[in-house]
């Protein structure tokens, strides 16, 4: 846990399409981590991993050497999922989700 109270992970992978589906398992158990229950967190993560597919097939040429970024980080009422594609450019949202508060 950061400071301000933010807690981040970061996970880069190589732009091999058999590898995403640690996507979802990152995912799934940082959301589950962070007060999701199993199924939304199944769901949740489901939506990462087809998202980043996408993401890989955008311009998919010549992405030797390049990785996939994706941030996932918690706040206090949200989780928030972010990813780069090989290709650079700004971050795009994936996901957001609230998050249960602990009293």
């Amino acid at each position: 846990m950061a400071q301000n109270g933010q807690e981040k992970l970061v996970l880069t992978l190589p732009t091999d399409p058999a590898l995403l589906r640690l996507t979802r398992l990152v995912t799934q158990h940082f959301l589950q981590h962070n007060g999701l229950g199993v199924t939304q967190a199944r769901r949740q993560g489901a939506i990462v991993e087809a998202h980043c597919l996408r993401l890989l097939r955008t311009r998919g040429r010549g992405d030797a050497g390049r990785v996939l970024v994706i941030v996932l980080t918690a706040r206090a009422g949200s989780v928030e999922v972010t990813g780069r594609g090989p290709h650079g450019g700004p971050a795009r949202r994936i996901l957001c989700v609230g998050r249960p508060v602990p009293a």
